[in-house]
């Protein structure tokens, strides 16, 4: 039987601003996630891709401002890729590390927490292999630092255009930028 006799198995179904319970920031957080067509029919696990959003985003900004459901969804349809899971969280302005005062130290409920939450709660590839994360500016630095810091538990990363900078561009940004988006963090 092809997919095209089942047409509702054709896209995948996404879940906007799901939640979650942080032991460590004592609250809900929130995530979006994407489950691939044929997901609820299939036995098998599927990789998971950890999708990180840019500086003024949040859970559902790929969503809602790129349609990767919906990019993906063609990718898998036509055989390109194999189908997988995106899991968008919120990072704040975390830039998905911990922060200096410990505040909201994500990279803490990213790796002990979130990760194992999906982990039980979807049908996941166990392991390394079955994981990557990438991400968009601020998403792109959590990507590499999160690929390079962890790689027990990703296999790669996806940065685009990540926000990496060297002493040097922090010490030259402007001050009203570096007090609103670098010193709550760095």
């Amino acid at each position: 039987i092809s997919n095209q006799q089942f047409n509702y198995n054709l896209q995948g179904v996404v879940y906007s601003s799901l939640t979650y319970y942080s032991k460590i920031t004592g609250e809900y957080l929130k995530y979006s996630v994407y489950l691939p067509p044929g997901y609820s029919l299939s036995d098998r696990h599927f990789p998971v891709f950890y999708l990180l959003h840019g500086i003024g985003g949040n859970e559902i900004s790929w969503i809602r401002d790129y349609n990767v459901h919906r990019k993906i969804d063609s990718l898998i349809v036509s055989g390109e890729v194999e189908p997988f899971i995106i899991i968008m969280p919120d990072g704040r302005r975390s830039y998905y590390i911990n922060d200096y005062l410990r505040k909201f130290p994500f990279e803490d409920i990213f790796i002990k927490e979130l990760i194992p939450f999906i982990d039980s709660t979807y049908k996941t590839a166990s392991g390394r292999q079955g994981r990557v994360v990438g991400g968009f500016s601020m998403g792109g630095f959590g990507a590499l630092v999160h690929c390079m810091k962890h790689p027990d538990i990703f296999t790669g990363a996806v940065a685009l255009s990540a926000a990496v900078r060297t002493d040097s561009m922090v010490y030259h940004e402007k001050p009203e930028k570096y007090r609103q988006y670098l010193n709550p963090v760095f």
